[in-house]
């Protein structure tokens, strides 16, 4: 994992198999709720990635849900570095993260 997740979040968001979102969300969500050490340093990344496909198509709505609550809770536990990207964000991306840190 500690090889291979690096290289996964570098790809996302995924330009096409969009039908791999599922799966590689979920990924990301269950790590994170496992405290994996990698997530925090690949914040700022994800957060990215999470702006520019939540509220698409590209995303069922369990992986939206997920997303989201993952959105909120980085938003409640690393309010900084939250900040950080929302701030290097376009404005639609931005706002789209800010929506789900307060849902």
């Amino acid at each position: 994992v500690d090889q291979v997740f690096p290289v996964m979040v570098g790809y996302l968001p995924l330009q096409e198999d969009f039908e791999e979102n599922t799966t590689v969300y979920r990924c990301v969500v269950h790590l994170y709720q496992a405290g994996h050490p990698q997530i925090q340093q690949l914040l700022p990344q994800l957060l990215r990635a999470f702006a520019q496909v939540m509220g698409t198509t590209q995303l069922t709505e369990e992986i939206q849900n997920a997303l989201t609550a993952m959105v909120k809770d980085v938003h409640q536990k690393f309010p900084q570095d939250f900040t950080n990207v929302v701030s290097s964000l376009p404005q639609e991306q931005a706002e789209k993260l800010q929506i789900a840190a307060t849902l």
